[in-house]
């Protein structure tokens, strides 16, 4: 099969790595590409298995970072003198065997001098590299996404590097377009045999009864027809151009939900609520009452029973405590929530407080950067801070939270603290991890809220 393998160091660069894999795999498909040389029983011959995975393979990707080529182990002998380091086995293999070898490099990495690699990787010093900056991610990927899509299609028609099941593979194609060949040839002979048959017999038939009444149809079936019924051809509905067939695909999710009734629901419930029916909430006002219990939704923009397209914002009015002059009894009631829900952000993506989206860097609020394995920060983007306190906050105690434009490393971010953020538009806004963020490429899923700034 014409894959791609991706090759990477996991304490270096595997956050890159986890991304790049995503979007190859939503291009292309699971099936065609292969990140790791994972679960190598014991027993079996990892040299061996390498050279099974690399050489089914089309192209092979190698992730350099700014540490990969001195990446060294407990003795501190760089890896790559190590014969049996992965890989080094696994570059080596690719170029042994002339299979196309492109080094990806990230981290504003350089790429390797050929006096600084082993004997068998120094031809990849001759390989043209691109590279993937963090700044223009999606357009340096979309080159690489284009350059692999042509390098596939190229190889479905050429055999690379030696690859005997791929000329096994022509030889059994050619087989069968000559099996398909001759079959319809033979078909094609019968039924010219039998179309002479049935010419030979209907003029017998003639020469003894006389010729056949021949029956013509003229008029469209709007009008009238002699032609019977089920020699008509079948009708296709103009509703429905895709044929009926056994593997057709499933139907596309509904694009409208019904919008759930929250009125009379305290907040957090009738946050749940929508997001449960496939929309999120949207602006929170508050209105001091008397007549409610804080907290508690009096009216939705939105009427319940009505259609909405999936993820549409619902805007609230929320009740607040009323003070005895007849205005709001605190500070946070004279702020308008923007944005509240969950998010989940993947390491060395970015993410928005302000909309509540992973978004591109000139949206950006933070970066979940990974230099290493280990060495993680969430880092401040386009003027944004950050500070962490043990308090559950509010838009008034966030707002005295000291903060800082400096990134803090992902460990100091716990579920016991909450962030609370200046935004890059300004707005104020705090988050709190729902989970430990986990080992490398880790995930971080937050429960956040943001209020719009006080004029």
């Amino acid at each position: 099969m014409e894959g791609i393998f991706i090759s990477y160091r996991r304490e270096e660069s595997a956050g890159h790595a986890g991304r790049i894999y995503d979007r190859l795999r939503e291009r292309f498909g699971r099936e065609r590409v292969f990140m790791d040389v994972s679960a190598i029983e014991p027993g079996v011959d990892f040299v061996e298995a390498i050279d099974r995975a690399v050489g089914s393979c089309t192209v092979l990707l190698v992730i350099i970072g700014r540490k990969w080529l001195d990446c060294s182990d407990a003795a501190g002998r760089r890896r790559l003198e190590d014969t049996a380091d992965f890989i080094r086995l696994e570059v080596g293999t690719a170029l042994k065997r002339n299979i196309r070898v492109i080094p990806v490099l990230v981290q504003d990495a350089a790429m390797p001098k050929e006096t600084d690699l082993p004997d068998d990787l120094k031809l990849l010093a001759r390989r043209n590299a691109i590279e993937i900056n963090d700044t223009h991610w999606d357009t340096d990927l979309a080159q690489l996404v284009e350059t692999l899509g042509r390098i596939l299609e190229t190889a479905e028609t050429v055999p690379t590097g030696g690859a005997n099941t791929k000329l096994l593979s022509g030889v059994q194609k050619n087989r069968l377009t000559w099996l398909i060949s001759s079959v319809t040839a033979l078909l094609l002979a019968l039924t010219g045999l039998l179309t002479g048959v049935e010419s030979f017999r209907n003029s017998f038939v003639r020469l003894f009864k006389g010729s056949p009444q021949v029956t013509t149809t003229t008029g469209s079936p709007s009008t009238g027809s002699n032609t019977h019924p089920t020699d008509r051809e079948p009708k296709i509905p103009a509703t429905d151009s895709t044929p009926a067939t056994d593997t057709q695909q499933e139907p596309a999710p509904a694009r409208l939900v019904t919008v759930p009734n929250v009125v009379r629901q305290p907040l957090e419930r009738a946050v749940r609520i929508l997001t449960e029916a496939g929309l999120r909430p949207g602006t929170e006002t508050l209105r001091p009452t008397d007549k409610s219990l804080p907290g508690m939704v009096l009216n939705q923009k939105l009427k319940a029973g009505a259609t909405a397209r999936r993820g549409t914002a619902v805007d609230l009015l929320v009740s607040a405590p009323q003070a005895a002059d007849g205005s709001a009894g605190d500070t946070l009631a004279a702020q308008k929530v923007l944005a509240r829900g969950n998010l989940e952000v993947h390491q060395t993506y970015l993410f928005d407080l302000d909309s509540g989206q992973i978004v591109r860097n000139g949206d950006a609020d933070f970066w979940f950067e990974a230099v290493t394995e280990t060495e993680r920060y969430l880092t401040p983007r386009n003027g944004a801070t950050i500070g962490l306190t043990r308090e559950k906050t509010t838009y008034e105690n966030c707002s005295q939270v000291k903060m800082t434009e400096r990134r803090i490393p992902i460990q100091r971010i716990t579920e016991n603290y909450y962030a609370c953020v200046r935004t890059s538009r300004g707005n104020l806004a705090s988050f709190k991890l729902r989970e430990p963020v986990g080992p490398s490429p880790g995930v971080m899923k937050i429960s956040y809220i943001t209020w719009e700034r006080a004029r």
